[in-house]
């Protein structure tokens, strides 16, 4: 094994573990956009505003995870060869 490879295989585990934790961001927070999106439609009058909030909060929150995925996957694409077939 050169140094080469063993950096190369050392870059290869971290990029895979940085895409997998944002794909799991993402994920949970695709998640809690449904949960809130659930009460949203449960809500009576009292509480609709405060789960219409909480519901674009979760929104904001997922599109900003699933920017983060994006930016781990193009990572990765050019750090590592990735068959995309």
């Amino acid at each position: 094994m050169t140094i080469t490879s063993e950096v190369g295989g050392h870059l290869a585990a971290v990029t895979a573990c940085l895409v997998e934790d944002a794909y799991r961001d993402w994920n949970r927070a695709t998640v809690e956009v449904q949960d809130a999106l659930d009460k949203v439609k449960a809500a009576s009058a009292p509480v609709a505003q405060p789960a219409e909030a909480a519901y674009l909060a979760a929104v904001e929150r997922e599109e900003r995870a699933a920017e983060r995925l994006e930016r781990m996957l193009d990572m990765a694409e050019r750090l590592l060869p990735i068959d995309r077939n």
